[in-house]
């Protein structure tokens, strides 16, 4: 523990490292039911690089419409919607996007 010795105990601060979690202890990965063009890949809390691999690979499955080897319906952000639609009643559903077309003229 010799190490310690160029520490300055005097000067240190905590910090409280707060990390994005979700209730279910769960992270949100999938596409939102609001904005189609919008991916949630998060809420790992303070598993953020153990889970962030599977988590990746899961999200890349589902955007590239691909079967994924891992059921999502318990990590999808719709799994909250109750709770979202009970503060944001006003907000109208989400009208799907089209990606833009090039143009073909010259």
């Amino acid at each position: 523990l010799w190490h310690l010795r160029y520490l300055d105990f005097k000067a240190a601060q905590g910090f409280p490292c707060l990390r994005p979690q979700t209730p279910d202890d769960l992270p949100v990965i999938g596409r939102s039911d609001r904005v189609t063009n919008v991916w949630y890949n998060c809420g790992h809390g303070h598993l953020g690089w153990t889970r962030g691999a599977g988590s990746a690979a899961l999200l890349a499955s589902l955007m590239a419409g691909d079967q994924p080897t891992l059921d999502p319906t318990p990590y999808a952000p719709s799994r909250f919607l109750p709770v979202w639609r009970r503060l944001f009643r006003e907000l109208p559903p989400a009208e799907p996007s089209t990606p833009p077309q090039p143009s073909t003229s010259t």
